[in-house]
């Protein structure tokens, strides 16, 4: 019963479902990074969606929440480029966040 609801919810959501086959280092490297700037994105629309609307307290929480998405994924984005030492950094243009 559980399982349905959150799968509802994320329906509803328009955001991609975990991805569940990324058991794999290289695949986790990908999904997470990218999984996480969507989070941030979505927020951030959420953010413009409640201005609009006039609704500052909600503008202020949801800031201060996306700020905190932020900062987890520089750090994310930052621990799996040290992790990856000597490679090419793709995950910057995977995971860019489009900012208002």
């Amino acid at each position: 019963m559980t399982n349905a609801i959150a799968r509802e919810t994320a329906a509803k959501s328009g955001r991609k479902e975990a991805e569940l086959t990324a058991s794999d280092e290289p695949s986790m490297r990908k999904f997470l990074p990218h999984h996480v700037a969507q989070h941030v994105n979505a927020s951030r629309a959420a953010i413009e969606e409640s201005h609009d609307l006039g609704d500052a307290i909600t503008v202020d929480l949801s800031t201060r929440r996306t700020r905190e998405f932020n900062k987890d994924l520089r750090l994310l984005e930052a621990h799996l480029t040290r992790r990856k030492a000597g490679a090419k950094n793709t995950l910057r243009r995977e995971s860019q966040i489009v900012l208002p």
